[in-house]
């Protein structure tokens, strides 16, 4: 977990051609780039990972798949390539990887300013997780979760998932269930 060089952005998404360290980012509130991937089966569970206690933000809390801020000149798909090899230990291509959702998300929780560009990617696969080498600094444990009991548990108790803002985990949620859905029908 390193405190790595990232891009800095305006509030619409425009490079500003400089970079900060990520701390450095949260401290000042700077908008930046993140990189979420979201995978999911053909039986309709989405792959959720439980954050390392040893993290700096949202320690033991459930997120998405794999997530990470882009590092200096790398864009959506090579961050997601990367942090999914990082995190999970799977090999993504770019073919794998369509163009993201991009959510603005702003917030801010124990003295970091987080604005965050989410670049999100959707990605259908069937995988098991004794095929994942989980890098044990990042993540804790993976599960598969029916995506209706994803919806019903961060309903109930949003608490216990990284606390990007709600806007973030219900859109990525009916975005998973559209594609459930649609996947169903081919």
């Amino acid at each position: 977990m390193t405190d790595e060089l990232i891009d800095i952005y305006d509030e619409n998404n425009r490079p500003l051609g400089i970079a900060k360290r990520k701390s450095e980012a949260h401290r000042d509130g700077s908008w930046h780039n993140g990189s979420h991937v979201w995978i999911y089966n053909s039986k309709g569970e989405a792959l959720l990972q439980l954050r390392s206690k040893g993290k700096t933000v949202h320690p033991g809390t459930w997120d998405t798949s794999s997530s990470g801020h882009f590092v200096r000149g790398e864009n959506a798909i090579r961050a997601a390539i990367r942090e999914v090899k990082e995190e999970l230990g799977l090999v993504l291509s770019e073919s794998d990887l369509g163009a993201p959702l991009v959510l603005k998300s702003p917030k801010s929780h124990d003295g970091i300013v987080d604005n965050e560009f989410c670049n999100v990617f959707f990605i259908e696969r069937d995988i098991s997780i004794d095929d994942m080498s989980l890098d044990t600094e990042e993540v804790e444990t993976v599960r598969f979760v029916p995506i209706d009991d994803l919806e019903r548990e961060f309903a109930e108790s949003p608490e216990r998932f990284c606390a990007s803002d709600s806007e973030y985990w219900l859109t990525s949620i009916v975005e998973l269930k559209k594609r459930v859905h649609l996947g169903s029908k081919l």
